[in-house]
């Protein structure tokens, strides 16, 4: 347990995202190429069940990929319950789950991930426009304090959130998730350098914030996610996750 509390925390430290790629994607080996050569100097995390699938293995071990593991067992039991309940890919959610756990956003190489991500979305970032190499240096760093400058509040929320679950303390929930909404408004203004304003082409979705803590009560009024399944420990897991779509750079 040790050793794995310490490559976690090392990770942590280092990481700058985590990476969805879609291996049945035409052009995955592409969209690798464009971040190995954009992050040389900063690892960039793999979720398990990508990391040894299909062809993309040789890609992720070499440059700056490493293969995420799990700081808790509770992370993997709390991934393997949302897979079963919301028939998600197990990677999709085990990549929502694990950007949250490591505190990085979501990269997300594959139009299926996006449209059902879009599904339980907060709300988007929307460009009409080709963004710079620049451009996307420095909003993919604006997307990591995204999650960072919020993730302690937004956890401490999911504490609270789980208990009033338990103590049926609608109200209460009701107050956290407005809360987390309005957060979420606030921080879209962090993206005025790119965010469509005269319209120069079709609407192109570049980010996209997902709440795993929304999600979870929506699971659990629906009778989907059990009383007796809730932990205090899948509080690290619940943070809203910045999911950028790294589809639009080619």
């Amino acid at each position: 347990m040790g050793s794995i509390l310490g490559y976690f925390v090392a990770t942590v430290k280092n990481l700058r995202g985590v990476v969805l790629v879609d291996s049945s994607d035409k052009n995955a080996v592409e969209k690798i190429s464009w971040l190995i050569k954009r992050f040389r100097y900063r690892n960039l995390g793999i979720p398990p069940s990508l990391y040894s699938k299909g062809d993309l293995k040789k890609y992720f071990s070499k440059g700056p990929f490493i293969e995420l593991v799990y700081p808790i067992n509770s992370i993997r039991s709390f991934v393997e319950k949302l897979w079963n309940i919301t028939g998600y890919p197990l990677e999709l959610i085990e990549s929502l789950v694990l950007s949250s756990t490591y505190v990085s956003p979501l990269l997300i190489a594959g139009s299926e991930y996006i449209r059902l991500l879009e599904n339980i979305a907060y709300t988007s970032i929307q460009v009409c426009r080709e963004l710079s190499n620049n451009e996307w240096k420095l909003h993919l760093r604006i997307a990591d304090y995204t999650i960072l400058d919020m993730y302690r509040e937004n956890i401490g929320e999911a504490v609270d959130v789980i208990k009033y679950l338990k103590g049926n303390k609608w109200r209460s929930i009701k107050e956290v998730l407005d809360n987390r909404r309005k957060r979420v408004e606030k921080d879209t203004k962090r993206y005025w350098r790119i965010v469509c304003k005269n319209k120069e082409g079709p609407l192109k979705k570049f980010l996209l914030y997902i709440d795993l803590l929304n999600l979870l009560v929506e699971l659990f009024r629906r009778g989907l996610f059990k009383l007796e399944d809730l932990r205090d420990d899948y509080s690290i897991a619940l943070s809203i996750v910045p999911a950028v779509n790294i589809n639009l750079m080619i």
